[in-house]
């Protein structure tokens, strides 16, 4: 017996990451396939004899069909904590967590700042040439004036990293980018500054201000080989980076709240008097997120006439009534498609959102699975899974293959 005591000195839980990666991912491609099904199976079938209806039924037919597509998105939110907990999550809080705390903790330091030239940076000048952006002194919120003839234009970046491989066995960063690539990767497509002359009217974009919320939402080298040096004893059978990338995960919560709570004067000033939009992506939409909740529980009056919420690192259940920010889509005041009120932009086949945001919280992420059964008028889904696929963005293809819709939204193109 005491043999067998030495034999287990030193010994550590580890976490098969590519088990738990394909675990939650199947997961996902269940309820996918299950959506999918509904749309092109269920009910063609259930309503084969009473097509004549349709002009009058069309409003509970679609219902119908939303229901059971929500009811399929809901198997992954009760599968996938489910998941975690057998498979990795029980390990994480008690063992790796304090572990690894202190040795990322950092302020984010954000900041605010007017960009100055918007069309000329993204499209050119005159002469057709790209300018370098040119921007304004960083705002202190606290003593910002909102002129409010012009429309404040507010864009909040994410943590950026991409997912290859749809198993988890191959993440890789995104190529590093500030908040100005975020708008440009955003204008390249929208066109507000340079629409399409064939389309009337357009935004009118010499009314409309660009405001860039930046902060370090960024893993550096230091970070993740700090970050190496805990995990690799407690991971086997796969690339660790999904496991780094969720350890993180926690200390960019505290970043984006931390920067949350230093915008909320500046989006303050912005209540009842801009008529601008919101458009955030990822970890961003939790950013805002978590200064709209303070502000509408304080008062009810909206800052943005729209808020794109893109790809939403954020818990499934964030925006339901009970959820932790249930009240912050009214930021943007009442839903009236994706020119107004709040639009929840999601992808079922989301890899990033599928593989790293259950590792790190062990639920998923509103950016996958959108509001489904949690609609309650607040704000509304905008399904993009047919659209984007695996990808998860901003850049690249994710952007690319949202165009023409961004651009019908905004009335700038085709």
């Amino acid at each position: 017996m005491q043999e067998e005591n030495q034999n287990l000195v030193g010994w550590q839980p580890k976490i098969n990451i590519s088990s738990a990666a394909k675990a939650v991912t199947d997961v996902a491609d269940i309820a996918r396939q299950i959506a999918e099904n509904t749309i092109k199976e269920d009910i063609p079938y259930f309503f084969e004899n009473i097509w004549d209806c349709v002009e009058g039924c069309g409003v509970s037919l679609d219902k119908i069909r939303l229901r059971l597509m929500h009811r399929a998105i809901q198997y992954i939110t009760l599968v996938t904590p489910a998941l975690c907990n057998v498979s990795y999550q029980w390990i994480y809080p008690e063992i790796i967590r304090p572990k690894v705390r202190d040795r990322i903790r950092q302020y984010p330091f954000p900041t605010i700042r007017q960009l100055l030239n918007p069309r000329e940076a993204v499209w050119g000048n005159a002469q057709g040439q790209i300018e370098p952006p040119r921007y304004s002194t960083p705002i202190d919120p606290n003593t910002f004036i909102f002129d409010d003839t012009r429309e404040a234009w507010v864009f909040i970046h994410g943590m950026l990293y991409k997912a290859v491989e749809r198993d988890g066995s191959d993440f890789t960063h995104d190529e590093r980018i500030d908040a100005f690539d975020f708008f440009r990767t955003f204008e390249s497509e929208a066109r507000v500054f340079n629409p399409d002359r064939s389309i009337p009217n357009p935004p009118n974009a010499a009314l409309i201000d660009i405001y860039l919320i930046s902060y370090d939402s960024e893993m550096s080298g230091e970070d993740e080989r700090q970050l190496q040096m805990v995990l690799e004893d407690f991971v086997f059978n796969g690339n660790i980076f999904p496991t780094i990338a969720a350890a993180f995960w926690t200390e960019m919560k505290t970043r984006a709240e931390e920067t949350a709570t230093y915008i909320r004067p500046f989006l303050e000033e912005l209540q009842g008097r801009n008529r601008g939009r919101a458009i955030t992506h990822s970890l961003g939409c939790y950013v805002l997120a978590h200064a709209a909740q303070q502000m509408m529980e304080n008062e009810r009056i909206a800052a943005f006439s729209s808020w794109w919420c893109m790809s939403a690192a954020m818990r499934s259940d964030a925006f339901s009534n009970t959820g932790e920010y249930n009240l912050a889509p009214l930021i943007a005041g009442i839903w009236d498609g994706l020119g107004h009120g709040t639009s929840v932009w999601y992808s079922l086949a989301d890899v990033t959102l599928q593989i790293i945001y259950p590792f790190g919280e062990c639920a998923t992420a509103l950016g996958m699975t959108g509001l489904g059964v949690n609609d309650d008028g607040y704000a509304h889904d905008f399904d993009i899974t047919k659209i984007v696929d695996v990808y998860h963005g901003p850049a690249g293809e994710y952007m690319t293959r949202l165009g023409s819709h961004i651009r019908g939204a905004l009335n700038t193109g085709n």
